[in-house]
């Protein structure tokens, strides 16, 4: 007689009970692009220019254009704001395209998709995807979970780009101004460069200020323009405070100084917490040229972050 076979233990994953408070509270949902391998091409020359859009449910963000790759390379971080249980309960599509030039009266061609689901950030706070398109290639991404509670807590540094500047005050007899910036936030001043003769100067400057963010983000941010005078007094052109509120949901924003006199003053800001990737180059994406004359049209406001 043969011996009876040992009993057959059914093993099963074990994973701590699911944290109610967790999935109900407000958070920010993190999906960091790195890069992307083996892409399909799409120009003539062999290549493409990709680019990816994520979309969470309702909300949608796009990264930068990559061009003539195929091995492009982003470490661009997006977020996505709501209750972890929304964001499980709808999963993580990931599309990337070749972009084409208006110029050619052609729509954007389909790279591949990409979706995954988040049901993983129940017992988890981070998870590294490397996922294979729909058509051909490898998309590699991570997604994390960050209460905002903590995400508030977190330190790192605030950029602020100061791109420019319309419909200044006058305040030198040739009818223009000579006009610079100071930025003040917790304590810290910044000065930018003097533009000479100009009612609508372009900076295109960038500023940092470190810390924790629920620190940076309580006191609004002072902007201060003057009008440079050698060897008397500078003139005050006006003065403004700007909430920076917007980056409690989000890692980049525009935002406009409307100031005290008159003109208004276009910045964009962005958060970036200690060891994250640094913000994109559509950060200090430049002003739009200014009027030729200072009775000229004001230019448009400075262009979106997306490319």
């Amino acid at each position: 007689l043969f011996p009876p076979p040992p009993p057959q233990v059914q093993q099963q994953q074990q994973h701590k009970p699911v944290d109610r408070g967790r999935l109900s509270g407000t958070g920010v949902l993190k999906v960091l692009i790195k890069s992307a391998s083996g892409l399909k091409a799409a120009d003539f020359n062999g290549k493409s220019d990709p680019y990816v859009i994520v979309n969470c449910g309702k909300q949608q963000q796009k990264s930068t254009i990559k061009k003539k790759t195929l091995e492009p390379v982003w470490n661009e971080e997006f977020v996505f704001t709501g209750t972890l249980q929304e964001m499980i309960s709808e999963r993580l599509v990931l599309k990337t395209f070749d972009y084409d030039s208006p110029l050619k009266l052609s729509k954007d061609d389909p790279l591949g998709d990409v979706t995954v689901s988040l049901d993983a950030l129940k017992h988890a706070d981070a998870i590294e995807f490397a996922e294979g398109l729909t058509t051909q290639g490898t998309l590699l991404f991570n997604v994390s979970w960050e209460p905002l509670a903590a995400h508030m807590l977190s330190k790192g540094t605030l950029h602020v780009f100061l791109s420019h500047a319309d419909g200044l005050k006058s305040m030198d007899s040739n009818g223009l101004s000579d006009p610079y910036v100071k930025l003040t936030l917790s304590g810290t001043t910044h000065k930018s460069k003097t533009i000479k003769k100009t009612l609508d100067p372009r900076w295109n400057e960038s500023f940092q200020f470190t810390g924790v963010l629920k620190d940076l983000l309580a006191e609004p941010l002072g902007v201060h323009a003057w009008d440079y005078d050698f060897g008397s007094k500078d003139d005050d052109l006006g003065h403004a405070s700007v909430s920076l509120r917007a980056l409690e949901a989000t890692l980049m924003a525009d935002v406009e100084a409307r100031l005290s006199t008159q003109g208004t003053v276009h910045l964009r800001v962005a958060w970036q917490s200690d060891g994250a990737a640094a913000p994109p180059p559509a950060f200090t994406a430049a002003a739009p040229p200014a009027p030729k004359t200072p009775g000229a049209a004001a230019p448009p406001p400075i262009p979106p972050p997306a490319p």
